[in-house]
C-alpha cells in the first residue's frame, strides 16, 4: 500500500514541480535569488562583525584584568 502512494507521488512529482515552476518567469527567479543571496551576504557580515566585536570586548575585558 505504502509503496503504491509513493509510487503516484513519484509519478506527480515533475507535474507539481512544473507548475510551480511555472508560476514565475526566470526573471522573477533571478530577481529571488538575487535577494536571497543578499540576505544570505548580509546575515553572514552582521555575524561576523558580531563575533569581532564580542572578541574585542573579551581582549579589553581580560587586559583590564592584568
Amino acid at each position: 500500500m505504502q509503496h503504491a502512494v509513493a509510487g503516484q507521488a513519484a509519478k506527480g512529482a515533475p507535474a507539481v514541480a512544473g507548475a510551480l515552476f511555472s508560476v514565475m518567469t526566470l526573471n522573477q527567479w533571478v530577481a529571488l535569488a538575487t535577494l536571497v543571496y543578499i540576505i544570505v551576504q548580509l546575515l553572514y557580515l552582521i555575524r561576523k562583525w558580531w563575533t569581532e566585536e564580542v572578541d574585542r570586548w573579551r581582549s579589553q575585558e581580560e587586559a583590564k584584568d592584568v
